[in-house]
This record gives C-alpha cells, sequence and structure tokens, in this order.
C-alpha cells in the first residue's frame, strides 16, 4: 500500500488537494511499472535544504530539492526534501506559478526515484520535457489553488 506523507517543516505552507497529489505520484509511478512504498515529501527553508546539503553530499549551493531514495525492496521509498524559498523564487524566475514550479519539483523528485538524472545538459532536457509532460496532464486536478505560502 502506497504511503505518501507531506512534512512541513519551518514554513508556512498549506498543501490542499493532497489527494490529487498522491494519485498523481501513484498514476506516475505505475507508468514505469513501479510501486509506491513510502514517500516523504518535506517542504522546508533555505536553512534546512543548506543543512542536509552540507551534512549528506558536502555541497555548499543552494538547491530546491534534494532527494534520497530508501527504496529496500521493488517499491519506490525515498525522502524528498523541497526549499519552499527556492521554489518561490525560481516560479517568479522562470515566470511560472508557484503551484507550477511546486508541482515541478515534486514531480522531479519522483523522477529521481524512478532512475532519472540531471547531470548532463541532455539529462536536464529530458528530465524537463517529462516534468512538462506531467505538469500537463495533471494541471487540471493538481495545479490550480493546491500550495498557499
Amino acid at each position: 500500500m502506497a504511503a505518501i506523507y507531506f512534512h512541513i517543516e519551518n514554513v508556512n505552507l498549506t498543501i490542499k488537494n493532497k489527494v490529487h497529489i498522491r494519485k498523481a505520484i501513484i498514476e506516475t509511478s505505475a507508468s514505469y511499472n513501479r510501486k509506491v512504498g513510502q514517500l516523504n515529501y518535506i517542504f522546508g527553508d533555505d536553512i534546512l535544504l543548506d543543512q542536509i546539503n552540507q551534512q549528506y553530499l558536502n555541497h555548499t549551493d543552494l538547491t530546491d530539492i534534494i532527494t534520497f531514495d530508501t527504496a529496500e525492496d521493488d517499491r519506490l521509498s525515498g525522502d524528498i526534501f523541497i526549499s519552499v524559498e527556492r521554489v518561490e523564487e525560481n516560479s517568479m524566475l522562470y515566470n511560472n506559478s508557484f503551484n507550477q514550479e511546486m508541482l515541478r519539483v515534486i514531480f522531479h523528485g519522483l523522477l529521481h526515484l524512478l532512475g532519472f538524472n540531471d547531470k548532463s545538459e541532455n539529462e536536464v532536457r529530458i528530465m524537463r520535457s517529462m516534468e512538462d509532460a506531467l505538469i500537463q496532464k495533471y494541471t487540471n486536478n493538481v495545479t490550480r489553488e493546491t500550495f498557499y505560502v
């Protein structure tokens, strides 16, 4: 049974339509023949992600998402940390709504757990295209007025 949790740490964020987000995650995983085990989406601030980035990855750059794969069997499991501050800034930078950008990073983390990378320019293009397709597919159910800061 899929267990998808949303945790909010040190930020002011309200998430509506969690059922639709969970459904989109489960459907996307199933389209890659994967079942969801336990996924934890942790929404925090830059400080939280910076601490995790330095402690576990030895990186010092600001990032919008950090994904840890914790799968022990064939089920998709992991912890996905998202900086709400980076999502807000990126939504303005890329002229997207906050909701679209938040959904983008939610799917971005999921795609990492499904085995996709974004190290090379080509991988980035592929991943962005996949994110765009997922956003398009789930726009009516998820992105409109789902996330509030």
